[in-house]
């Protein structure tokens, strides 16, 4: 009898063959998803795509906004750094 005592058992494999995949279906459903533009009658999926294309809205907007916010404060150190350096006496 071998005693193994460092060997950890692999996990097992779990692999799932779909029966058809059709990529341009797949690739326009997300783009539909993306738009919300879904043809399902269910309201929570509508609701769920509504939700989520305006908070991805609402990121961008908030990542402009900080951009430029630190784009003015920038600006703003750079000329008081250039009145100590060269214009002050």
């Amino acid at each position: 009898m071998a005693f193994k005592f460092f060997h950890t058992p692999k996990p097992k494999q779990f692999e799932i063959k779909p029966r058809y995949y059709d990529p341009k279906k797949e690739e326009l459903e997300q783009r539909k998803r993306e738009l919300g533009l879904t043809d399902s009658s269910d309201p929570e999926l509508r609701l769920r795509s509504q939700m989520q294309q305006r908070w991805r809205n609402e990121r961008r907007d908030a990542r402009k906004k900080s951009s430029s916010q630190r784009l003015f404060i920038f600006i703003l150190l750079a000329l008081i750094l250039i009145y100590l350096l060269f214009l002050r006496k």
